[in-house]
Order: structure tokens, then sequence, then C-alpha cells
């Protein structure tokens, strides 16, 4: 089983071969208004990446991805960038968070390419009967490309 970060670093290999905040603590629905320990865990499930323009799978298969509570509504989702990086989001509900704003990782080098950017432009998460699914959409730019993807994750259960 691999990390999400290990999982867009070898799809970042594979193609360069081929070539927030919340409103305040009232946001939640918690017996404190914070929601953010409900998605708090290492989550396992399947991922898949897809190429949104042709449909055709880039990347898929099982991986773990760790979230932390980083303050009342507000995640961190580890280690989802291909140099380890983390991502913030803000948890909206007892059931959903989003990526508060478009994000790029830093910069890696792959095989032949010097320079590989992935952005995640959006991303939500859905909790629904303890299971756990993602969706959202990338762009990598670099190895004189743009590819734009389509994530999915899950279901995935709480480990």
């Amino acid at each position: 089983m691999v990390t999400m970060a290990r999982m867009l670093a070898s799809m970042a290999l594979a193609l360069a071969c081929a070539c927030g905040s919340t409103s305040g603590s009232d946001a939640g629905t918690g017996p404190t208004g914070d929601d953010a320990p409900l998605f708090v865990g290492t989550w396992t499930g399947s991922l898949s990446l897809t190429d949104a323009t042709s449909g055709s799978v880039i990347q898929s298969g099982q991986t773990s991805f760790p979230i932390v509570e980083l303050a009342s509504n507000s995640i961190s989702l580890q280690d989802a960038c291909p140099d380890g990086t983390d991502l913030t989001a803000t948890v909206t509900s007892a059931t959903q968070f989003v990526l508060s704003a478009a994000f790029a990782c830093p910069a890696v080098s792959v095989s032949s390419c010097s320079s590989l950017v992935v952005t995640f432009e959006t991303l939500t998460g859905t909790l629904a009967s303890s299971s756990l699914s993602m969706t959202g959409s990338i762009t990598e730019v670099g190895c004189e490309q743009t590819v734009n993807a389509n994530l999915s994750f899950g279901p995935a259960t709480k480990g």
C-alpha cells in the first residue's frame, strides 16, 4: 500500500516518461461546532487518477490517506503532494470537507524532467456511513506538457 504522495509521484513519473477558512466556530454541527474530528484518522481505499480529456486511467491502486486536525473545522491531508507536502481543507459539515483554494505542490524532479508541478484544483471529501470518498481535479505541468486529471478516492475505511 502506498501513500497519496507516492501515488502522485508515480503518476508524474508515468506522464514524464510518456513525453481554507471557516465562517467561525459555529460552522460545524458537532457539540462544539467542530466536525473535523469526524475525518481524523488514516483512511485506506482505492485511488484512481483518470485523464480528464480521454477518461483513460493514468494510475490506480490501494493507498492510505492520513488526516489530522489543525484547528476547529480545519484538517490536514497528510503527504498529499508528490514531495510529501500536506493539503489543508475546510470542514463544512459533519459529512463534507473542501479544499479552500487551488493548491500548487512544490515542484519535483522525475526521470528526465527537472520540474514538474502538481496542482490540486478542486478536492471534496464526503463522509457517509463511516466511509470516506474524495473527488477532485488536478493539473500537472512540466516535461513540456500539461495534463488535467480527475482524482477519485474511496470508498475508504478508517483504520
